[in-house]
């Protein structure tokens, strides 16, 4: 019977040692903790803000591609019940003109009127109380009533911020009309304009052309003097 030298084989037997000539695996340390890796996209809350960025973002292109600017302008006044209007008038007489800059500020029913050219003149403070308006006196430092008779003749006013009152201008860009038929008072050639977040109504008056610009939306603060 044939005698063979025998060799014990085990997981710290070297290579060169092991008769099969073949590597054995490692064993796995059983004490060590089981790591269980998963996608961050599987966990709750990632889910749950990727859904919340995502309606977002469909709601701003909602609301940038398909609604109306005036629109856009009525929304914005509403949530903030602030803003700026920069008004520019250019009267044109023959061969010369004479352009007037002026700004209002308006906070709710606060409100400020600024006339700065062609005649410079003190800030204005104006507030409305039940409907009535009331303006600021700086030599009695008391809230006077105004006369709002002559303001009957701006009853037009709201149809100014109606959508089914403009068409698009073709040729020129975000840029709509008022339609022929509206009442717009004296008004001629009405346009409105939404540009870089601003916008802006133009119109004449005979030889007065007029330019006013709403910005500065829920940024716009006035303290009562």
């Amino acid at each position: 019977m044939f005698d063979f030298d025998r060799k014990d084989i085990g997981p710290n037997t070297d290579v060169k040692d092991n008769v099969f000539g073949t590597s054995l695996p490692d064993r796995r340390d059983t004490d060590a903790p089981v790591r269980i890796t998963r996608s961050a996209a599987s966990i709750p809350i990632v889910k749950a803000l990727a859904f919340i960025l995502l309606v977002s973002l469909v709601l701003w292109l909602s609301y940038t591609l398909f609604v109306h600017p005036i629109n856009k302008l009525n929304l914005r006044l509403w949530l903030s019940k602030n803003c700026t209007a920069e008004i520019y008038v250019q009267y044109i007489y023959d061969n010369y003109s004479v352009t007037g800059k002026g700004t209002v500020k308006i906070d709710e029913n606060l409100f400020t009127v600024k006339i700065e050219d062609p005649f410079p003149q003190e800030l204005t403070y104006y507030k409305l109380i039940d409907g009535e308006l009331y303006s600021y006196s700086n030599e009695s430092r008391e809230w006077q009533k105004e006369d709002t008779d002559s303001f009957d003749d701006y009853g037009f006013l709201p149809e100014l911020f109606k959508r089914k009152n403009y068409e698009r201008v073709r040729g020129k860009q975000a840029t709509w009309r008022v339609k022929a038929g509206v009442d717009v008072g004296r008004m001629e050639d009405l346009e409105f304009r939404h540009r870089s977040g601003d916008f802006t109504f133009t119109w004449s008056e005979g030889k007065f052309n007029f330019t006013v610009t709403v910005t500065d939306i829920g940024k716009t603060h006035v303290d009562e003097p």
